[in-house]
């Protein structure tokens, strides 16, 4: 089964910046020729209908296990 239908089934649950990383993809994808503005409000509407539940603990673990792991191994607070 797809990801998408797992997540359409099952929800998910995503971290904090999930809403504005997905919409700055789809604006991302539009200014480079790939999607045209109708299909980005199409695909935009689609990704809002989904069961994604935001993280709650994002910013209070941000500052802990990620941060550390950041440093660590050199990586942006996003990877982790």
């Amino acid at each position: 089964m797809a990801l998408l239908e797992r997540a359409a089934e099952a929800g998910a649950v995503a971290r904090l910046p999930w809403l504005l990383e997905a919409l700055n993809a789809l604006f991302a994808a539009e200014r480079r020729g790939r999607i045209d503005a109708a299909k980005r409000r199409v695909f935009a509407g689609f990704l809002r209908e989904l069961p994604v539940q935001i993280d709650s603990e994002t910013a209070e673990h941000a500052w802990n296990r990620p941060a550390d792991l950041a440093e660590r191994f050199r990586l942006t607070s996003y990877a982790v």
